[in-house]
């Protein structure tokens, strides 16, 4: 499962450190502002404002692991960051998980499931790379780069005459498309055909 407050433990130490020494209201009143865009009303001030006191972390990690925040359009802009930082070290099932989540807030965003595809293609499943490619497909079908990727994997898996009509339909899509052109004809010439 996703843990959106590691994701952003730095910042939220960074967040503690800077208004940490505010009064309990006053301080869930800027949480609340910086991650939901709005005041507490009472009930949520009643919510987190005990006797015992909670810690400033329990209650920044409450608020950013609310339904309400993952609603936001701040979730969705940490949940990108988070993923370009796990692409660019090759945490692949980790970024795989943060792009589950993207797929979950934005269903319709073919590039989510082309980036899945990615990160299974770098741990070597080639059929679930392959079926996030057809969910991208599904949602783009004219989208020649996802055509292409696809194309490629058909032919990795021996399916060659299904690469074939894959390009042949990609081509009739987009005929001033360079690669995909240059693909189909090495797509013809690895399979012996001009």
């Amino acid at each position: 499962m996703l843990d959106i407050v590691q994701l952003r433990k730095k910042e939220i130490d960074t967040f503690v450190a800077t208004y940490g020494n505010l009064d309990d209201k006053s301080y869930v009143n800027v949480v609340y502002e910086k991650y939901l865009g709005r005041k507490a009303m009472t009930p949520d001030l009643e919510n987190w404002i005990r006797v015992p006191a909670l810690p400033r972390e329990t209650i920044i990690a409450g608020i950013i692991s609310s339904d309400e925040h993952k609603a936001t359009k701040n979730y969705i802009e940490t949940l990108k960051e988070a993923a370009q930082k796990l692409l660019e070290a090759k945490q692949w099932i980790e970024a795989i998980e943060v792009f589950g989540e993207l797929q979950t807030r934005q269903p319709t965003c073919c590039h989510w499931y082309t980036q899945t595809a990615v990160c299974w293609k770098n741990l070597g499943d080639t059929n679930k790379a392959f079926d996030e490619y057809i969910k991208a497909h599904d949602l783009d079908p004219q989208n020649a780069d996802v055509g292409v990727e696809l194309a490629r994997i058909l032919m990795e898996i021996g399916r060659e005459s299904d690469a074939i009509r894959r390009v042949g339909r990609m081509l009739s899509f987009s005929s001033h498309h360079c690669p995909l052109l240059a693909f189909a004809q090495r797509v013809h010439r690895d399979i012996g055909r001009d």
